[in-house]
């Protein structure tokens, strides 16, 4: 998989992640609106990130999860403005 498209809850998390839109590879930022169904939709089609045991069984069922998968989640913690 190449790069990858994160949807952040957080615009001040968002922001910082970007660093501000100065990144290189980062400069612009899209707003999107998601429908609830929609963000049910991935949630429900999506594999963490990385192996963590539970919820899955076995790191060979986390890769096959992880390849079939369009949706990647991994969840940052949450930030105030004072980060």
């Amino acid at each position: 998989m190449g790069r990858m498209t994160w949807i952040k809850p957080s615009f001040c998390w968002m922001m910082y992640r970007c660093g501000w839109a100065t990144k290189p590879g980062q400069e612009r930022v899209l707003a999107i609106r998601v429908t609830r169904a929609g963000f049910e939709w991935a949630l429900a089609h999506s594999c963490l990130s990385h192996y963590q045991n539970p919820p899955h069984g076995s790191r060979e069922e986390w890769e096959a999860r992880r390849s079939a998968s369009p949706v990647r989640v991994q969840w940052d913690p949450e930030r105030d403005t004072a980060m």
